[in-house]
């Protein structure tokens, strides 16, 4: 967490304090794999508007099984180049990882990706 909130720390100085993230974290443990929360953070930056009338909200919350990335869906009306490699990547990562699969829903209003949690014996 560390890592993510360096992360955001330094897209905020970028996007003039517009990224609006909260965490509800469970105690229990667990990991996810390296670098998962960022790519998935810089997948929410990339593909949506951010700015002061329409800041960038980001919830990272955990189960003992799981932890979700949700943030409020406003697609950039000018799209940045995507080669679409970020989301295949990660479920190429978590397949090599885990039996349990990533899942991804878009709604019309928020994308959310529920990433398994991690055990010391699978990590």
């Amino acid at each position: 967490m560390d890592l993510v909130s360096d992360f955001i720390y330094l897209n905020n100085i970028r996007f003039n304090d517009q990224i609006k993230v909260s965490t509800e974290l469970d105690s229990a443990g667990g990991y996810v794999a390296p670098m998962a929360l960022q790519l998935l953070l810089e997948n929410a930056i990339k593909h949506n508007r951010i700015s002061e009338k329409e800041p960038l909200q980001i919830t990272i919350k955990s189960t003992p099984t799981q932890v979700i990335i949700e943030n409020n869906l406003q697609p950039k009306i000018e799209k940045e180049p995507s080669h679409e490699l970020g989301l295949k990547n990660l479920r190429e990562r978590y397949a090599s990882l885990t039996d349990t699969p990533i899942d991804v829903k878009e709604t019309d209003s928020n994308f959310i990706v529920v990433i398994p949690l991690l055990q010391k014996d699978e990590a």
